[in-house]
């Protein structure tokens, strides 16, 4: 997880606290407590989804508010993409950061102490800080490769998915990267509810970094929304999947504290601006842009570029928060007491624009004795006065007499506000508040607007119509009609489904039409199922990532990263990849783009159905694994047609299914020891298996 890339001094803890204010002011640790539970939960939770593409939109726009253009030299001064300089600055980034940690090493050599863990008790507290965001490591990408991708954009979807499996520990659940953490926590004496459990986000648990849980929303937020956001996700991953100083100190410190400290070397390791994780984002960015240059022009490329731009300062903006947690907790060396009502981070947002007023105020009350004005029902140098002398509690208050204090603060709009013009050169304030203050201040009058003001930076930065939607919501869950499925209890399903499956009979052209649809939904049944990290941090879940990874035809599974390797290696065909070349085979045309085109070309209620089942990943799990086992009879019908695929494409599919079935094997024996469970795995196997058979007949 990146940080900004520099270990702050004990005196520059103050500094950093008052430069980096979380902005979006309502917003409380409470609020994105309660939306991190609805998040894990989306399926019970479906009327939260306009919200949160409005946060989204909100916190991009708040992410490039507080990232003017003008002050960085990072990847915002790559003004008009070039994949060189986007490359160049890639391995800069990673220098940079090695020099840093150069000279942490040197300051220890010479004697300095621990600066982020000092001891367990601290580790600990730390740690468990920022446990919100280190267990869904991964989600931001939970969503990116489905098939309801553009089969045009899948190439480059693939290679996000590839991360995704990495840190999911690519099915192996001692290289899974939210449960090595969870292990870390336990070695600490620190156990946590499972993050999809409501009492995870009780406040009795002294997780009170609201860096951490904001962080944590975004990567969730991030993920519901592939088809509309994925350029902004592509920079999200850029900047995230960057080497961090953090990480690489607290790699050393962990391991001298006696601890494993595999999830930190992990990250050093695995992220390398080389063949890692930094790499790949970098190389999926410039897949992508050439992809639009190719297709839709500069133009669209460079508004892409723009919006890939947008999705790293949100990352980036995150990890300044997060930093500024840790340095408060370590730099203080403050043994925190995990039962103590001191949060580990000041009241943020408004309290912060308060205090600073107030500070203000302390130095300036008396000059405004002539000024007419009035805020609250006082002149302002009595509000002014008043204001110095309130309890932290009611700092709010005052702040919330300004915001209401028209024409002073016009709410969502700065330029506006006579606050904001007064403070500015020609103003009668002018010089009484730093440039990065006057900042803050317009961050906050921007959060106190309507939603459509909130997001003003996002559109005006990237170009983008408001009225533009690149695609549609891919979460839009309805209740599965597999609970209303007939099921026969006198069925009992054991080895002799693996060992002598039941065959259909070979695919003739007329049947074509029937089955397309029907090939092409049944690959949705497990992609959603790793969308939430810890949900499948268990052997199930490594035996669903590893099924996963037989369908998109990844490497087989090794004990070590493929990394690059992965993206350098020749593409083998996958279950989409398959259905495609079916169609361009029996000559049908034009050939579809998504699945959309599917369904419009040959519409099927039990397409649609899969679909739908698929959509809620949790209530429906064991429902899904049987209805995958059975449609392996499918592929294997492909398998014995043919007329249908090349040699290549023929040998690709024999790869995948024998993968896959080992894979549901695995599945299999894990869900037998509950009789219940088996009973919707049977559920789901007896219909996948009725429309099979309607469709295609046993074999003769």
């Amino acid at each position: 997880m990146p940080f900004s890339g520099t270990v702050l001094s004990i005196a520059a803890v103050v500094s950093l606290i008052t430069a980096f204010p979380c902005p979006g002011a309502g917003r409380t640790i409470d609020y994105y407590r309660s939306l991190f539970f609805k998040l894990h939960n989306i399926e019970d939770h479906q009327g939260i989804l306009p919200e949160a593409r409005e946060l989204l939109l909100s916190l991009l726009s708040e992410a490039i508010a507080s990232n003017p253009p003008e002050k960085h030299s990072d990847v915002l001064a790559i003004e008009v993409y070039n994949e060189d300089q986007l490359l160049a600055f890639v391995h800069d980034s990673h220098r940079e950061v090695g020099e840093a940690y150069k000279k942490y090493i040197a300051g220890r050599e010479a004697g300095g102490p621990r600066l982020l863990a000092e001891d367990r008790e601290q580790a600990a507290v730390l740690l468990t800080q920022l446990a919100p965001l280190k267990l869904v490591d991964g989600a931001w990408l939970g969503h990116i490769h489905h098939i309801t991708t553009p089969f045009e954009l899948r190439p480059i979807t693939k290679q996000l998915w590839q991360v995704l499996s990495e840190e999911l520990g690519d099915g192996s659940l001692h290289l899974h990267h939210a449960q090595i953490y969870n292990n870390l926590l336990h070695d600490l004496g620190v156990r946590l509810p499972a993050p999809y459990e409501p009492s995870f986000i009780d406040p009795a648990l002294q997780m009170k970094s609201l860096g951490a849980w904001k962080a944590a929303v975004v990567q969730l937020l991030a993920s519901l929304f592939p088809d509309e956001f994925l350029p902004e996700i592509l920079g999200y991953n850029l900047h995230f999947e960057g080497l961090n100083l953090e990480t690489m100190v607290l790699s050393r410190e962990i391991q001298e504290l006696k601890l494993d400290a595999q999830y930190f070397l992990l990250h050093v390791s695995i992220d390398n601006a080389h063949s890692g994780h930094a790499m790949m984002a970098a190389h999926a960015v410039t897949e992508y842009l050439s992809h639009i240059r190719k297709n839709e022009g500069s133009h669209a490329a460079n508004t892409a570029w723009k919006r890939i731009q947008a999705g790293y300062m949100l990352s980036s903006n995150q990890s300044r928060h997060i930093q500024r947690d840790i340095s408060s907790l370590s730099a203080e060396n403050v043994h925190w007491n995990m039962a103590s009502d001191e949060t580990l981070t000041p009241e943020v947002d408004t309290y912060n624009i308060a205090q600073l007023l107030a500070d203000k105020a302390a130095v300036s009350n008396k000059l405004h004795s002539a000024c007419r004005a009035r805020i609250g029902g006082m002149p302002l140098a009595e509000w002014l006065e008043s204001s110095l002398g309130r309890p932290k509690s009611q700092m709010r208050d005052a702040l919330r007499e300004l915001s209401n204090a028209s024409p002073w603060i016009v709410k969502g709009d700065p330029e506006r506000s006579k606050l904001i013009r007064e403070l500015k050169v020609g103003g009668k304030m002018f010089g009484a508040f730093t440039v990065g203050e006057i900042e803050r201040l317009k961050n906050w009058i921007i959060s106190l607007g309507p939603n459509e003001q909130r997001q003003t930076a996002y559109w005006d930065f990237t170009g983008r119509s408001q009225n533009d939607r690149c695609g549609p919501t891919s979460l839009v869950t309805t209740r599965s009609p597999s609970a209303s499925i007939p099921f026969s209890a006198d069925l009992a399903l054991d080895e002799s489904i693996f060992k002598a499956p039941l065959e259909y009979r070979p695919i003739k052209s007329s049947d074509c039409k029937m089955i397309l649809p029907l090939w092409f939904a049944h690959i949705s049944l497990l992609e959603s199922v790793v969308s939430i990290p810890t949900r499948v941090a268990s052997e199930l879940g490594a035996a669903i990532i590893r099924a996963l990874r037989a369908q998109y035809n990844f490497s087989p599974e090794s004990d070590g990263v493929t990394g690059m390797d992965e993206v350098n290696r020749a593409s083998m065909p996958d279950l989409v990849d398959i259905g495609v070349e079916i169609i361009h085979r029996q000559g049908f045309a034009p050939l579809p783009r998504s699945i959309a085109d599917i369904l419009r070309a040959w519409p099927s209620t039990s397409a649609e159905m899969l679909l739908s089942t698929s959509n809620s990943p949790v209530r429906n799990l064991d429902v899904l694994l049987g209805m995958s086992l059975a449609f392996l009879g499918l592929q294997r019908s492909v398998l014995r047609s043919p007329a249908l695929l090349s040699h290549r494409s023929r040998s690709a599919l024999k790869n995948i299914v024998e993968r896959e079935t080992s894979c549901l094997q695995v599945a299999y024996e894990l869900l037998r020891q509950d009789s219940q469970r088996m009973q919707a795995f049977t559920k789901g196997y007896q219909l996948a298996q009725s429309i099979l058979g309607e469709t295609l007949g046993a074999a003769e």
